[in-house]
């Protein structure tokens, strides 16, 4: 609505969180390799950090990271269509 109200077309606002209630606040920290996305509640091995505190791009079909750029590429359609 700001944006909007300002007359901005070149400016668009993504919700990086939008995805977290599909993907949960997992993480993994496997940093060069497909991982295990660890949930808060669940087991994981000895010495790991937090979940909250691991890398989001998780998964064999990508994860966090990847979803949060397909919004940015759709946004920009969405911006040089109109």
């Amino acid at each position: 609505e700001t944006m909007k109200s300002l007359n901005r077309t070149n400016v668009a606002v993504i919700d990086a969180r939008a995805h977290i209630s599909k993907l949960g606040e997992c993480g993994t920290n496997d940093k060069e390799t497909v991982g295990t996305c660890h949930e808060m509640d669940e087991e994981r091995p000895r010495g790991s950090p937090s979940p909250s505190n691991m890398h989001r791009c998780a998964g064999g079909n990508g994860g966090h990271a990847d979803l949060i750029a397909w919004d940015v590429v759709n946004k920009l359609h969405e911006m040089l269509e109109s």
